[in-house]
């Protein structure tokens, strides 16, 4: 994996198209409204809790208040060791070898 070139040149300013979404002149014109004292739900399961972004607000307080993982993910029991000469039994009853 070590060899794989890495193309540090990606235009990561295009995932944030403050520009063209206007953004940049609204933030100049109300450089207050910055999202303080602002509560926002997200129902997504693509959420990156550990984003960068996503961490701390601009006066410095923690931006995510909870969360609940209702993604499944984690669900899966990955500590009970099945032999190596057995099956997994599927929730339908198949058995893989």
């Amino acid at each position: 994996m070590k060899d794989i070139p890495v193309n540090t040149e990606f235009p990561i300013s295009g995932l944030l198209p403050k520009k063209e979404t206007d953004v940049t002149s609204f933030l100049n014109k109300y450089p207050n409204y910055d999202g303080r004292d602002t509560v926002i739900a997200i129902l997504d399961s693509g959420i990156d809790p550990g984003a960068p972004g996503l961490q701390q607000t601009i006066d410095g307080k923690i931006k995510i208040i909870e969360r609940f993982d209702c993604s499944g993910c984690g669900d899966v029991n990955t500590v009970s060791i099945t032999p190596k000469e057995g099956y997994i039994e599927t929730l339908t009853g198949k058995k893989l070898k």
